[in-house]
């Protein structure tokens, strides 16, 4: 899967987990998750749980932190190495 279906992908993640919150089409590949959309821990975690359905993909719990949402470039970089790994 390429870098930017998995963008898309993830926004729609996004767009099911928020359920209005926020406009997604708004966001691009380099808005920071966590400051811009003020994402609290429990849509955080809800998102990688999506993630991780959406992708057949197990996210580490070491890597459950902000840093995983820096971005959506950055999320969807990890993404694309737990696939090809798995």
């Amino acid at each position: 899967m390429e870098k930017l279906e998995i963008i898309q992908e993830l926004k729609s993640v996004l767009r099911e987990s928020l359920k209005g919150k926020i406009d997604v089409d708004k966001i691009d590949e380099n808005t920071d998750l966590i400051k811009e959309i003020k994402l609290d821990s429990i849509e955080a975690l809800n998102i990688l749980l999506m993630a991780e359905e959406r992708f057949d993909i197990e996210i580490e719990d070491e890597d459950l932190n902000k840093e995983t949402f820096q971005s959506l470039s950055f999320f969807a970089d990890y993404i694309s190495n737990l696939m090809k790994n798995n």
